[in-house]
């Protein structure tokens, strides 16, 4: 592939899908899926253009059936049909995002399904807006949800979001603004209200101001990450299960230079983070009752690393290797 910019694996763990969002495409992009084999490598299955240009997230649905996706370059969230056999099938479904005022321009940055899998949310970072729908798993039906999207302050940028564990609480990381915002979830009416916005920078930090990128839940629930690109940090949040609000743990450096995106292993102990313009990956033991990070001293080479997903080997007590 040329810049694959997102990867995720299918529900089943038997396929990845992987978006390629260079303008080297005749289409604007690339969504291609592969087959995971036994042994861990992958074999190509087949592509489909994106419905729109610049691909930069993939967000599929619980059932495994439906697959959104977010076009930074047009400004537009697009789905494709994942079949049996694991190849994509292009769809004609497409929402285009209007320019605001004659020059606020949509980038879609983010799209994901509720815990409920009856909603599709997307943050479109331009127009400062999350987008949502509501969605019929059955006939993989999507449709603009009334209110159709929340708006978010003015120049925050909301680029990616995750929920809490039930999915009553919705966690957007804000790109410009260098903050998390908080909302309560409504899982029937898919309606998001905002209860907090805290900063992921220090109180007393003095230096770049950068962007922020990934926003990752621990698996325990417990605690919530986020990147900062600048100051090159990690920044970790508590999560009150309660009110779903977040208090400050702590910021770890990541070792490098423009910490765009992270992973955590599935047993909530490892985490590893992509440093994309030094061309590394530096691994992080996590302490699973406090949250914090400690580097092992472990770091891998790797060209600009932008995207982790980690897979488990056995699924259900079935050995997959």
């Amino acid at each position: 592939m040329v810049s694959p910019s997102w990867v995720t694996i299918h529900p089943n763990r038997q396929f990845l899908y992987a978006a390629g969002e260079s303008n080297t495409y005749a289409n604007g992009g690339a969504i291609s899926a592969f087959k995971i084999n036994p042994n861990g490598s992958l074999s190509k299955v087949n592509s489909v253009p994106p419905h729109g240009s610049g691909p930069c997230h993939l967000g599929i649905d619980s059932t495994g059936s439906s697959m959104l996706i977010s076009n930074y370059g047009s400004g537009n969230v697009a789905i494709v049909l994942l079949n049996d056999d694991g190849s994509v099938s292009a769809s004609d479904w497409s929402d285009q995002y209007p320019v605001l005022n004659g020059n606020q321009k949509p980038h879609a940055h983010h799209a994901c399904f509720s815990i409920n899998n009856q909603f599709a949310l997307v943050c479109d970072a331009g127009l400062d807006r999350i987008y949502t729908y509501r969605h019929d798993a059955k006939s993989g039906k999507i449709t603009p949800n009334d209110p159709a999207f929340t708006p978010t302050a003015p120049e925050t940028h909301p680029r990616h979001l995750t929920f809490s564990l039930d999915g009553n609480f919705c966690y957007v990381i804000n790109e410009k603004a260098m903050s998390v915002s908080a909302f309560t979830f409504d899982a029937s009416t898919g309606v998001l209200e905002e209860i907090q916005t805290i900063s992921s920078l220090p109180d007393d930090y003095e230096g770049e101001v950068g962007s922020t990128a990934e926003l990752i839940l621990h698996p325990s629930g417990k605690f919530l990450y986020g990147s900062n690109r600048g100051p090159d940090s990690l920044v970790c949040y508590a999560v009150n299960p309660k009110d779903g609000k977040l208090s400050l743990v702590g910021h770890t450096p990541t070792g490098g230079k423009t910490a765009r995106s992270f992973g955590i292993a599935r047993t909530g102990k490892w985490m590893l983070i992509g440093n994309q313009n030094s061309d590394t990956i530096v691994q992080f033991k996590i302490n699973t009752r406090t949250g914090e990070l400690t580097p092992t001293g472990t770091e891998y080479e790797l060209g600009s690393p932008v995207c982790f997903q980690f897979m488990p080997t056995t699924l259900h007590g079935r050995d997959l290797r």
